[in-house]
């Protein structure tokens, strides 16, 4: 039996997760950007529909700062996302 959230690409469970709370994807960008605001951050017009396609199909993994805001909105952690840690640099 798999463990919650393992083995499930990323890009899988975020557009689960999308299509779970009923929202487009043009919703979802303006969630994320209305959350950013919120938080006090500057909102970065890097996530905008086609970002957020190549997020949820695999073409670009999305930055810590985009994961954080994921897990915001879903209310999920990065593990349930799909998320692995980065990398150490050495």
């Amino acid at each position: 039996m798999r463990e919650k959230g393992r083995g499930i690409p990323a890009a899988v469970r975020l557009k689960e997760y999308r299509e779970r709370y009923g929202l487009t994807q043009a919703e979802m960008v303006a969630e994320i950007h209305k959350r950013a605001q919120a938080r006090g951050d500057a909102v970065v017009p890097g996530l905008d529909q086609t970002a957020l396609s190549r997020h949820e199909n695999g073409h670009k993994r999305p930055s810590p700062y985009y994961q954080a805001l994921y897990c915001e909105v879903y209310g999920a952690t990065p593990a349930e996302l799909g998320f692995r840690p980065a990398m150490p640099l050495t």
